[in-house]
């Protein structure tokens, strides 16, 4: 089973087919029970999303552990908050390829480099 730490507290994540709504036709991605100490995420979602949703339901245990449930409460804060994680792990993600795709090519120059003066040492 998957698990979450939320401030040293580790949670459980499940997928599941379906999030019961609290207004009916509302369709729910994820749910953080904090006194079960887990989270439920909507299966069929795609992995993109699933990763927003589980940052989302992350956000919410964080402010309810640090006692900030009335920012907790408010979806727009809690979503706003998961939005900007959510991108600037992208961002570092690809921040990192390009820097290891960068660092492959000095290294590939340099090699390439040497390859000529053992050959040109070679030839002399």
């Amino acid at each position: 089973m998957n698990t979450i730490n939320i401030c040293g507290i580790p949670f459980n994540i499940k997928e599941v087919d379906e999030i019961p709504p609290d207004i009916p036709g509302e369709v729910i991605h994820g749910e953080i029970s904090h006194s079960r100490a887990e989270i439920l995420l909507r299966e069929s979602l795609p992995k993109e999303l699933k990763q927003l949703a589980l940052i989302h339901e992350w956000v919410h245990g964080v402010l309810v552990m640090i006692g900030r449930t009335d920012l907790s409460d408010d979806e727009i804060v809690v979503q706003n908050v998961a939005l900007a994680i959510n991108q600037t792990f992208e961002i570092k993600e690809e921040v990192e390829e390009w820097i290891e795709w960068k660092d492959f090519l000095i290294n590939e120059q340099k090699r390439r480099q040497k390859n000529c003066s053992l050959k040109e040492t070679e030839n002399e």
